[in-house]
């Protein structure tokens, strides 16, 4: 548990819990090693990818664990805006959620550099974000988000969002 204040900013408060793993599985590795895949089983034809762009580890294994409870998806993720840009780019992903505040460029941009490159201008992005105020979700909505979802997680409504974007046509 911890938190961490700004004055004229406002504060971030975070609660991580361990990770129970199946002792078949390896442990998952942190994200600072770089871009990481997470298979949720056997990789079929209809899997969906799905590319989280995100620096903190400890938000990225929760998502990990979301993942886990969507049969068919393949998660890749990203640590920084310039990486989830040039992974999206390569392998074209089903599906983008991406962090608001990372390092290096933020979030917006990123967005925006993911809307004007004609092979990942069609991809449905999700924005993440700690900003829950209305004013900053109203922003992220006009931007062109396909959803706004806000930290910490709310876990039903992570896994709603996934399951309409990437199976609406199913």
């Amino acid at each position: 548990m911890g938190f961490s204040s700004l004055v004229g900013e406002g504060s971030k408060f975070w609660v991580q819990f361990p990770i129970a793993l199946d002792k078949k599985l390896d442990a998952i590795e942190p994200a600072s090693r770089g871009a990481a895949d997470i298979n949720t089983g056997p990789v079929k034809s209809d899997t969906r990818s799905l590319l989280y762009v995100e620096d903190n580890a400890a938000n990225i294994a929760l998502m990990e664990e979301i993942i886990l409870g969507i049969p068919a998806v393949k998660m890749t993720t990203a640590n920084d805006g310039e990486s989830g840009i040039e992974i999206a780019v390569k392998s074209r992903p089903d599906l983008i959620l991406l962090d608001i505040n990372l390092p290096g460029i933020d979030g917006i941009e990123v967005f925006e550099q993911l809307r004007g490159h004609p092979a990942t201008r069609g991809i449905p992005v999700i924005a993440v974000s700690a900003a829950a105020m209305p004013l900053e979700i109203q922003k992220g909505m006009e931007v062109g988000f396909l959803k706004y979802l806000t930290k910490p997680f709310n876990v039903a409504e992570v896994e709603d969002s996934i399951r309409n974007s990437l199976f609406r046509d199913n």
